[in-house]
């Protein structure tokens, strides 16, 4: 009798670990570069960049990945496919950040969490494939504005999350200060140009990009002047992109020398010269 309780419990046990095996494993979460290989996959097979990302973000959040990490290790995907299938990546950019606002949407999560992440994940993508990093946040900062636009929701609020992730996008991918301030110049330059060509309250957006600037250049050791100036300049679209150059502090001034003796004594006068 005992023998047979015995077996019994044994049987029990094992097909309870058995079934939170493959439990686990039905519903374990995606690596980041599972999330990346999805949407390589699906941009292989057609599907634009938007419609990859949307559908790769919203699997992985649905298999318990946080909004931000879906977006961004889905937008290193799509960046990476689009240089092998030869698009233009900054189209693919701009596309995947409204694909990754879309899944969270789609899967309940915050948009703007899944925009930080995408923008984030865009620049140090870019800046894996020697892109212009630049020109990168400007169609990722302006895809977040495209994103708010589709959803009707705050496009202040998502260029503040988009300047967030590229920052630290930028800082990710150990861009110095100056490049860091190219990238929220063409943040701003993107968020401007896109909340203008919408209809958005340009002004509200350009003051929440120049805010998350400074904020997010303190979080990172960054002079949040300089920051808040590039995206002021960007904003304002005062210098051609290939042209700008964030503002620099200008060098302190050497101390002039003391004065020698030498220095004080007047030069006599020329005796020659002065006989004539």
């Amino acid at each position: 009798m005992r023998t047979k309780n015995k077996s019994s419990l044994l049987f029990c046990f094992l097909v309870t670990l058995t079934i939170a095996l493959v439990t686990s494993q039905a519903f374990a979460i995606p690596t980041a570069q599972d999330v990346a290989n999805q949407v390589i996959a699906a941009m292989e097979d057609g599907k634009t960049a938007k419609e990859a990302v949307e559908t790769a973000v919203a699997s992985a959040i649905a298999e318990g990945m946080s909004a931000k990490e879906a977006a961004k290790a889905a937008i290193k995907g799509a960046v990476e496919a689009a240089v092998v299938l030869g698009q233009e990546v900054n189209a693919a950019i701009q596309d995947a950040v409204m694909g990754a606002a879309s899944g969270a949407i789609a899967a309940g999560q915050d948009m703007n969490a899944a925009i930080e992440g995408a923008c984030e994940g865009a620049i140090s993508a870019a800046a894996a494939v020697n892109a212009d990093t630049t020109l990168a946040a400007q169609a990722a900062v302006g895809g977040s504005v495209n994103a708010a636009v589709e959803h009707k929701q705050d496009s202040a609020a998502a260029a503040s999350a988009a300047v967030s992730g590229a920052v630290s996008g930028a800082a990710a991918s150990g861009l110095n200060p100056n490049e860091t301030a190219r990238v929220v110049y063409g943040s701003a330059q993107g968020a401007n140009a896109a909340a203008t060509a919408t209809g958005q309250d340009a002004a509200a957006v350009a003051a929440a990009v120049q805010s998350s600037a400074s904020d997010a250049a303190a979080a990172h050791g960054l002079d949040s002047g300089t920051m808040a100036a590039a995206a002021a300049s960007g904003t304002a679209d005062t210098a051609p992109l290939e042209a700008y150059s964030p503002p620099e502090a200008p060098p302190p001034a050497s101390p002039e020398p003391p004065a020698t003796e030498l220095d004080q004594v007047e030069p006599e006068p020329d005796p020659i010269a002065s006989g004539m």
